[in-house]
């Protein structure tokens, strides 16, 4: 998430950890509405990993992602940025899609629209 500095009027300078929780409730209550497996990782960057079935389509996730970054956009007034990893069949790959797609929202920029997306492919 971008712009605590613009939310010191909400939060005190040293919040961003209580930022970060709400931010991972909000995310939390959102995918649950639309998501069957999917847990949401809070390491200092917001996660979500998500276990598709063949049934989910990514417009479905693409959805899910706007609705996240406009809802903490509205809710905290921070920007969200959104990076879609690859899918992976394989269990042992998670950790490198997931840093990988770490790696890529360095340099993903937001937009004034409620957050960025980059999707690797």
């Amino acid at each position: 998430m971008i712009g605590f500095e613009s939310v010191l009027d909400r939060f005190n300078k040293g919040d961003e950890g209580l930022v970060t929780f709400a931010a991972c409730n909000i995310m939390e209550e959102i995918i649950d509405k639309h998501l069957d497996q999917s847990y949401v990782i809070n390491d200092l960057t917001l996660a979500i990993l998500i276990v598709e079935s063949e049934t989910h389509h990514r417009d479905q996730i693409y959805s899910v992602c706007r609705e996240l970054t406009f809802t903490i956009n509205r809710l905290l007034r921070m920007w969200a940025t959104v990076v879609i990893a690859p899918s992976t069949y394989n269990i042992s790959q998670v950790a490198a899609v997931f840093e990988k797609a770490k790696s890529a929202r360095r340099l993903c920029l937001t937009e004034k629209s409620g957050g960025a997306f980059l999707r690797q492919s």
